[in-house]
Parts: structure tokens; C-alpha cells; sequence
């Protein structure tokens, strides 16, 4: 399957930093711009950069800068950068390590960001027509007092034709504390206008415990080179 085309169904609005996709092949290099929005009540926008690049077989390096632009609190969010390594002898698994710098807008990140630590391991199955992918990830912050959250994505993409296609990604991020899970659907469709240029949109579902649930729509742009 196409990798822009399966690329695509990253799914805007989801909780975690990464993507779902293999490493890049070396010298491969991959660029995309997204934004989310709620529905009801928070009206900022969220957009949201990643750029990629493939060092060597299987080995890439992966950069995401967020951002939110609302009233009297806009600017970026605390980038990420993180290496995606292909496990060898172990076809479509991988693993990734990554952090995140305090380094963004207070008013958007918040005063008293710390750095997060990422842990992930990703795999991929793939046939002519579905692909599913999905990972596992542990995620903490530098403060000793912090225990983590776990975060678990799983993504089947059914290509519709060789430019179109439909995807439904489910996620649950659980921190490792007394705090529920929140849940997340995100039923997206995906669109290749050339060989390496794509669209896609979905609609999320984002259910916190205690909460009723919150409705956003996202869309991205994606561009390989």
C-alpha cells in the first residue's frame, strides 16, 4: 500500500505525539500540517507541524511542534523529537524513544511544564486492500512523583481505491494513577492527489471519565519528498 496513502490516516486530534507509521527509508523525507478543533466550548484551533527524516535503514528521526491559536492564548506547545527504529528480524515492529521540551508559550503548555519522556513500540499488517496498524506507549514527565500514563492505538485502514480510502482509529490513554481512562474514536476518510500528496479528515470522539463526551473535527496536508 502506498505509505502516503496509509500516512494519511493519522488521525488529527489523537492524544499521542506519533504516528503509527514504520521508519522512512534513508534519505526519505516527510512533511505534514494538521489542525484540530473542538466543536462545543473550546473554540481555538490546534494546529500542528511534523517533519520527518530517514538517517539509515530503518532508523528515522521525527520532529512534531504543536501549537493553539485562541484568544489571549496563543503560540506553540512543547515540541517533540523522537528516533523510530525498525526492530530487526521482526517485520513491521518498531520502537521509538522521544521527548518533549518545555520550551513553548506558558499560555499555552501551561507554567510548570516539565519535559516528558516517550516510550513506544509500533507494528504494522498490511495486505493489498486493509492495513492495520497500531502501538503501545509510556509516557512521564521528569518529576520523580509523576508515575505516567499509558497510551494504546490501534488503527485498521481499508483503501477503498488506489487514491481513496476510510479508516477508524480507537485509542485509550490511561495515566498510571487514580485518574480514569479517556477514549477516543476518530473515523476519518483519506485522499492521495498524486504519488507523494495527500489530504485527510475525521471526526473525534473524546470521552474523559466523569465528562460527557466532546466532539472536534480535524484535517491534515501531506507531502513526501
Amino acid at each position: 500500500m502506498n505509505r502516503v496513502l496509509l500516512f494519511l490516516t493519522l488521525c488529527v486530534g489523537m492524544a499521542s505525539a506519533w504516528d503509527e507509521c514504520q521508519p522512512l527509508a534513508p534519505k526519505q523525507f516527510e512533511a505534514s500540517l494538521s489542525v484540530f478543533r473542538y466543536l462545543e466550548g473550546d473554540k481555538a484551533f490546534y494546529p500542528e507541524l511534523a517533519l520527518k527524516a530517514g538517517l539509515v535503514t530503518g532508523l528515522d528521526v521525527e520532529l512534531n511542534i504543536p501549537g493553539a491559536l485562541q484568544t489571549g492564548a496563543s503560540g506553540f506547545d512543547q515540541p517533540t523529537l523522537a528516533l523510530k527504529y525498525a526492530l530487526p528480524g521482526l517485520t513491521g515492529w518498531s520502537a521509538l524513544v522521544g521527548a518533549s521540551a518545555p520550551i513553548g508559550a506558558d499560555s499555552v503548555m501551561g507554567e510548570d511544564s516539565l519535559a516528558v519522556l516517550d516510550f513506544a513500540g509500533m507494528f504494522e499488517f498490511s495486505t493489498p486492500s486493509l492495513t492495520i496498524n497500531g502501538f503501545v506507549s509510556y509516557s512521564a514527565n521528569v518529576n520523580a512523583l509523576d508515575r505516567g500514563a499509558l497510551d494504546g492505538y490501534f488503527i485498521p485502514y481499508y483503501a477503498i481505491t488506489e487514491k481513496f480510502g476510510a479508516y477508524l482509529g480507537l485509542e485509550v490513554s490511561k495515566p498510571l494513577s487514580n485518574d480514569g481512562p479517556t477514549y477516543f474514536a476518530y473515523p476519518g476518510l483519506s485522499y492521495l492527489f498524486t504519488d507523494v500528496t495527500g489530504i485527510s479528515g475525521d471526526f473525534d470522539i473524546e470521552k474523559e471519565p466523569a465528562t460527557d463526551p466532546a466532539f472536534g473535527i480535524g484535517f491534515a496536508v501531506y507531502t513526501q519528498f
